[in-house]
């Protein structure tokens, strides 16, 4: 009896200490509403008291709008990341100060995306990952969390099929007589209902000057090259170039070389 005494005794102070924590797990899961994307992030727990989660996401499809604490770990012990532009971003979880052993599960929080779209693949990844130094049981120890990455796959909005495009522009070369004002009026041949732009550029600035609206003035005799550029709402562009040919009429040549001599010539 004597030695069966400290045995009991012995089995009842096992009993008596907190377990500790064995593996965990995460998981999570999207549920997409219209724009915007809810996921939900879950703890497996066998007894973590603390942890840190990265969550890292695709920023070309997706930008988080908020997160919010599950029932896991009381709000009092919870710090979320200041800025949630933050890629990836950080939420802290710590009651280490608490010596009672934690096996709740559940959610361990809930993440909310605008689904910005446009993804060539039509989904975006959202990655959890549990920081192996920051999940610690009662004891302080690290706790292996198995499966610390989950991929969550958020269907993505996809952009409008543009409803056309332009598809040509032309221009015929301009002939003006020196300080003369003429038009350049391009031929746009573009879909039913695309709007476009059309620009002008390239030029020699010493003999024309060509405004937004195609107007040429002529200030000095030569021949220069305006490229015509045709752009539509979507980013489709089409291209032309004419010639401008600035001379001079006989009064101006007489004038000239009375007043100047040949060294304008």
């Amino acid at each position: 009896m004597k030695r069966i005494l400290p045995v009991l005794l012995a089995f009842l102070l096992l009993l008596t200490l907190p377990a500790h924590a064995q593996s965990g797990s995460l998981t999570a899961e999207a549920v997409e509403s219209g724009g915007t994307a809810t996921v939900t992030v879950r703890l497996d727990n066998p007894g973590i008291i603390a942890t840190r989660i990265f969550i890292a996401y695709d920023a070309a499809a997706l930008q988080l709008t908020a997160a919010e604490n599950g029932e896991v770990f009381p709000r009092g012990s919870t710090t979320f990341g200041k800025e949630l532009s933050n890629n990836p971003y950080i939420i802290l979880w710590d009651q280490s100060t608490r010596p009672d052993n934690n096996t709740t599960s559940g959610t361990l929080c809930t993440l909310t995306f605008d689904i910005i779209g446009g993804t060539a693949s039509g989904t975006a990844d959202v990655t959890v990952t549990a920081d192996k130094s920051s999940t610690l049981d009662v004891d302080l120890r690290e706790v292996a969390v198995t499966g610390t990455t989950c991929s969550v796959r958020v269907p993505v909005v996809e952009e409008p099929t543009p409803a056309g495009k332009v598809r040509s522009v032309t221009a015929d070369d301009l002939s003006l007589r020196y300080k003369a004002v003429g038009t350049i009026t391009p031929l746009v041949t573009a879909d039913d209902g695309v709007q476009y732009t059309v620009a002008y550029g390239g030029f020699d600035e010493k003999i024309v000057c060509v405004d937004k609206d195609g107007n040429v003035t002529a200030l000095k005799k030569g021949t220069t090259t305006v490229t015509v550029t045709a752009e539509d709402e979507y980013g489709n562009t089409a291209e032309c170039t004419c010639k401008v040919t600035v001379t001079y009429t006989w009064l101006q040549i007489l004038i000239r070389i009375f007043l100047l001599g040949f060294l304008w010539y």
